[in-house]
């Protein structure tokens, strides 16, 4: 065991906080899927474990590819490298000499409509704070938010999680999206048994959207034709007239391209909204990303209103 760490601790601590985490989804390729998260070669991220092993004397993973598990040393460093990282973020947000970095843990949807603006806001003067994106779905998202590996998490929810601290930002709106020349794009109403007869495109079985969507779909006999990453690639199907998509959508326009029509079919299921949960125990950069994020949102509602 070495007395002392030859290295950069907290970066070693952010890079097995990733690899636990994929390890824990009991899926393979752990390293490579970490080091997509980190943006690093799967190599930096191997000769990071060998180290921190070193260091404590201990083997921090055992078994291989989609066997891999944590140890008891791995398990309990996941637990204090969290704790670890977390004093650290807020030690440097209360000296307020550095940067604060703040992740946010969001859907696709909000990664790419929302969090942009909220970037462009917040990283001058006087907040100077790196807000950071990373994709995940929300029963992922609230367990990050409270083991602290993101600062603020902007997850779909029936109601707020009474466990953290949460702010609602809208309603979680729903589009049906149609070849132009589909019956349903000129349709006077559209019903649960006009979606269920045309074949689906949907997201991967992880998406909330698509669990909110089929469990009123199934029993009407719907019919999957491609699971796709994202709503760009939903739209793609549908334009080539390969069947219907349903996408989430903030406040704003709703779905456009050409070739298709979009219709708000909201009501039809069961009503969610998005909040943003921080930690009630939170830092200062934190809950100003949470409250950047409602304010675009509500500008975002105010110039729909205005059109």
């Amino acid at each position: 065991m070495s007395a002392s760490f030859d290295g950069d601790l907290l970066a070693h601590l952010h890079g097995f906080d990733a690899i636990a985490r994929a390890v824990k989804d009991m899926r393979p390729h752990a390293f490579e899927r970490a080091a997509r998260e980190l943006h690093v070669d799967p190599s930096v991220l191997r000769r990071r474990v060998r180290a921190l092993a070193d260091y404590l004397g201990a083997p921090l993973l055992s078994g291989r590819a989609s066997r891999m598990t944590l140890t008891d040393a791995g398990a309990r460093l996941e637990v204090a490298g969290r704790r670890i990282l977390a004093a650290a973020t807020a030690l440097r947000d209360d000296i307020g000499e550095a940067r604060a970095t703040v992740i946010v843990g969001c859907t696709g949807t909000i990664a790419t409509e929302l969090v942009p603006l909220v970037v462009a806001a917040l990283e001058q003067p006087p907040h100077r704070i790196d807000v950071r994106a990373r994709r995940m779905g929300s029963a992922a998202c609230l367990r990050a938010v409270e083991a602290g590996d993101v600062g603020v998490g902007v997850v779909r929810a029936g109601a707020p999680p009474p466990e953290l601290a949460a702010i609602r930002l809208c309603d979680d709106r729903l589009w049906l999206v149609v070849p132009k020349a589909d019956a349903l794009a000129t349709a006077r109403s559209v019903s649960l048994d006009d979606i269920a007869r045309a074949p689906l495109i949907t997201y991967g079985e992880t998406s909330q959207t698509r669990a909110r969507t089929m469990a009123a779909l199934v029993p009407r006999g719907v019919r999957v034709r491609a699971e796709v990453e994202d709503g760009r690639g939903a739209v793609a199907y549908v334009r080539l007239s390969l069947g219907v998509a349903l996408l989430s959508r903030l406040p704003g326009d709703p779905p456009r391209g050409r070739a298709i029509v979009a219709r708000d079919v909201t009501r039809l299921f069961p009503r969610l909204s998005f909040y943003a949960v921080t930690r009630r125990d939170a830092s200062r950069s934190a809950l100003a990303v949470a409250a950047a994020l409602r304010r675009h949102v509500v500008e975002r509602q105010t110039r729909k209103r205005s059109r």
